[in-house]
């Protein structure tokens, strides 16, 4: 299993972004589709960026969190690679030489400058008609803004001193030291 966390600060402001670019009618006939559910509909999502960067902090940082937990409590199982964005962003070239070595996957040195480009942000935007998670649904209005920023701690730009300490109360209760500073940071799984 490889597993790629990130601060869950970026994911907030990714998901929002994600999120403004679904098409509803899409949305709206694949839920039909897959039937009523026990939770009921969910009320409209703010439309102002930090109230749904905090929505998001209060309802799915939990879920987000657990996840990650789940992945750094099993990251020296041979079975598990755990990776971090700000790592990839770092060092892609020796994320990936990792990962293939982790999955026993053999890459001739010569195809290494090419693969690490094809994994750049840039070409991945460049190439977002294929590469966007849609599975051919429609599901979102522009397949480019998938690949909107790549770049972290846009949360900044959003959130308040006091939004930021809410935020570090949720995060200190669902998860120890060692994970936050991890999820924050990378390094050291």
């Amino acid at each position: 299993m490889v597993v790629v966390g990130r601060d869950p600060r970026d994911v907030a402001v990714s998901m929002s972004h994600h999120r403004a670019n679904l098409d509803g009618s899409v949305l709206a006939r694949l839920l039909a589709v897959a039937g009523p559910t026990h939770e009921g509909p969910r009320p409209p999502r703010p439309s102002d960026p930090r109230l749904r960067v905090l929505e998001w902090i209060d309802q799915d940082l939990r879920e987000t969190v657990r996840h990650l937990a789940d992945a750094w409590s099993r990251r020296d199982d041979s079975q598990v690679v755990l990776l971090h964005y700000a790592d990839l962003s770092r060092d892609l070239a020796g994320q990936m030489r990792l990962v293939a070595a982790r999955l026993g996957v053999d890459v001739p040195e010569s195809r290494w400058p090419e693969l690490v480009r094809a994994a750049t942000f840039g070409d991945m935007r460049q190439r977002a008609g294929q590469l966007a998670p849609d599975e051919g649904l429609g599901l979102f209005s522009d397949n480019g803004r998938f690949f909107r920023s790549g770049s972290s701690g846009q949360w900044r730009q959003l959130l308040t001193e006091a939004d930021e300490a809410h935020y570090q109360r949720r995060l200190a209760a669902l998860a120890p030291a060692d994970l936050r500073q991890w999820l924050h940071h990378g390094g050291g799984a």
